[in-house]
């Protein structure tokens, strides 16, 4: 249970490091995501990831279980390896969206779920069971939404001192999950 829930937090923070760093550049341009609409980003994301999941999970049973574990971990650890990579190379991905309405948080959310259909296809391929989508659901709601909020703060607080890249952190947790599969 324990590690079930660890590996929930690991996948969903790796998923939610993108509503960090979002949060953070409206933030750092001094706009404000108002928790409605941060709740709607998250939910969308999580709706997404949950898809996900039952898809790669409902793969996992007619796919023989070695072959399942390994292609969840060349999944997620191309998509960690990606997400480094378009890290160094699109420093400015959220800069170009300005204010925030309910039209863009849903263009927003459906974005930042890009990576956590990835990422929930990979783990959704080792099986799950029925509480592991509703922690993996429920922890995911709950740290979109206080990353995309912390962010938004953060980038408030920074506003005009320096401009920081942490969308990385997300590809390195994705790697990080990845071999957590290959050992446990």
């Amino acid at each position: 249970m324990i590690q079930m829930i660890f590996e929930a937090v690991i996948l969903t923070l790796a998923c939610s490091v993108d509503s960090a760093v979002t949060g953070f550049s409206y933030g750092i341009k001094k706009n404000r995501i108002k928790f409605l609409y941060a709740l709607i980003i998250s939910i969308i994301c999580s709706i997404f990831l949950g898809l996900a999941l039952f898809l790669g999970d409902t793969l996992s049973r007619v796919i023989p279980g070695y072959f399942s574990l390994i292609f969840s971990v060349c999944i997620l650890t191309f998509v960690g390896v990606y997400k480094i990579i378009d890290s160094f190379i699109d420093e400015n991905g959220g800069d170009k969206l300005k204010n925030l309405s309910i039209k863009g948080a849903t263009v927003i959310a459906i974005i930042l779920s890009i990576d956590g259909i990835a990422a929930g296809f990979g783990a959704g391929l080792v099986g799950l069971s029925i509480l592991s989508y509703f922690i993996i659901i429920s922890v995911s709601v709950v740290l979109n939404t206080s990353l995309l909020l912390l962010g938004g703060t953060l980038g408030n607080k920074t506003a005009k001192r320096t401009s920081l890249n942490l969308s990385w952190i997300s590809g390195v947790l994705l790697i990080i999950l990845a071999i957590l599969k290959l050992f446990f």
